[in-house]
């Protein structure tokens, strides 16, 4: 996920703060050019023609841009199973977007315990 700020240093205080974003993330960086693989992460549904298997939702880290949308055998526990893997469609907007508030903070403003400003 790419999160773009105003100026350096609002993204300078964002990074520094981890109680504003270590719920929904376990590291940040800053982005300085460097290329990345494509990676994104995406839900598909299972579902069997059968009905053996009820429909299930599973979250896939994928590093192609297709949409899925085929069937394939499933194996286990030595049967085999025909089921549909159909991608999600719909937009998904991760749970820390409209969440995330961050004060604007006073020039002098005294500093609690915890390094943040009162």
């Amino acid at each position: 996920m790419l999160l773009k700020f105003a100026d350096e240093g609002i993204c300078v205080n964002f990074l520094l703060n981890h109680l504003t974003w270590g719920t929904w993330f376990t590291s940040l960086d800053s982005w300085s050019g460097q290329s990345f693989a494509f990676e994104r992460l995406e839900w598909v549904q299972v579902s069997s023609e059968d009905g053996n298997i009820s429909i299930s939702w599973i979250g896939v880290l994928v590093r192609e841009g297709d949409r899925i949308h085929e069937h394939i055998t499933l194996h286990w526990k030595k049967r085999q199973f025909r089921v549909w893997i159909e991608e999600d469609i719909s937009e998904w907007v991760p749970d820390c977007i409209g969440e995330v508030v961050i004060p604007v903070e006073k020039e002098n403003a005294p500093v609690n315990n915890h390094g943040q400003r009162k």
